[in-house]
């Protein structure tokens, strides 16, 4: 490949412009580059403090379920309606949530000693007629289960004679909506509370040991972390933009102050080998280089002493 001899200011001009341009955009693209790796290790931040609050929140349902669990038990009254359940449906409908031992997501039913419903149960709630087989007879027991698209927790807990825990006389059963009781008792900061989904089948069950790992969430979305975005993409496309237009200005001023000047020096000289000494007037600019704002003086006397040496010649 033959490289040129010369090469026009103007084309050097346009590839020194050019270069620069790129620069910066390779310049700008890096620091877009690092700012979406930024963008992606804070989410990675955000889902693990949004999976590490969720489990927090269902731990301390958790936790709660079982201590009322736990007070149900230990309740005389709760003894008093396996002994004689004459007033069975008033505790169940009301008394409970009088005594604030249950929130009002939660509903509960005592079964006897042969695992069968105590009585006929609420309407509004269903509970198995008879306990259900994988329920411990002396350990609290629960899980998880799909009901037309509801999640609910089932929480089956014995229920002794007295404190010393000496005669088992029945069971309670405890049916939370979980996902409404989980939701109202947590102020989630990390964890959007509208993506929290169970992934449960409609009518399976699940051990509470694996709610965990079949949730889905999303984490927040930091306000502060989209407008620093928003800020630093528009300051980046503005400064692209300048910079562009600082390029087309710079060419062009670069064309009219110098490259003109500079083609006309040209012509002029190319006059002067041909014998051409005619003045050629200059075209006014408001703006003149100064090393170049004598040209047309120097041209014409250059043109004088030429002709003056012809003559002198010939003489």
């Amino acid at each position: 490949m033959k490289w040129p001899t010369s090469v026009p200011i103007r084309q050097l001009a346009l590839i020194f412009i050019s270069s620069a341009l790129v620069l910066m955009s390779l310049v700008g693209g890096f620091a877009l580059h690092e700012m979406r790796g930024i963008s992606r290790d804070l989410m990675h931040t955000n889902q693990a403090a949004a999976r590490a609050e969720l489990a927090t929140a269902v731990e301390q349902l958790s936790n709660r379920i079982k201590t009322q669990a736990e007070m149900l038990a230990r309740w005389d009254e709760t003894r008093q309606q396996l002994a004689v359940p004459e007033y069975y449906a008033y505790w169940r409908n009301q008394r409970v949530y009088e005594s604030s031992m249950l929130s009002r997501f939660a509903h509960i039913a005592l079964y006897d000693q042969s695992d069968a419903l105590l009585a006929a149960p609420n309407p509004k709630n269903s509970f198995p007629a008879k306990l259900p087989t994988e329920v411990s007879p002396h350990f609290p027991t629960s899980w998880l289960r799909n009901e037309a698209g509801s999640v609910v927790l089932y929480y089956a807990f014995p229920v002794y004679s007295d404190g010393r825990r000496l005669a088992l006389i029945g069971h309670g059963l405890i049916r939370l909506n979980y996902m409404a009781e989980l939701l109202n008792q947590s102020n989630f900061r990390f964890t959007d509370p509208a993506s929290i989904k169970l992934k449960l089948q409609p009518g399976a069950s699940l051990p509470t040991a694996d709610l965990l790992d079949k949730t889905s969430f999303n984490a927040r979305v930091s306000p502060e972390q989209m407008r620093f975005q928003a800020v630093f993409s528009r300051a980046l496309l503005a400064l692209l933009v300048l910079l562009v237009l600082t390029a087309l200005l710079g060419f062009i001023a670069h064309n009219r102050l110098l490259v003109r000047p500079l083609r006309q020096l040209s012509e002029d000289i190319d006059a002067m080998r041909q014998g051409r000494f005619e003045p050629v007037p200059d075209q006014a600019s408001p703006m003149q280089v100064s090393e170049l704002e004598n040209n047309c003086t120097a041209r014409w006397n250059t043109r004088t002493v030429s002709f003056a040496h012809r003559l002198a010649t010939m003489s």
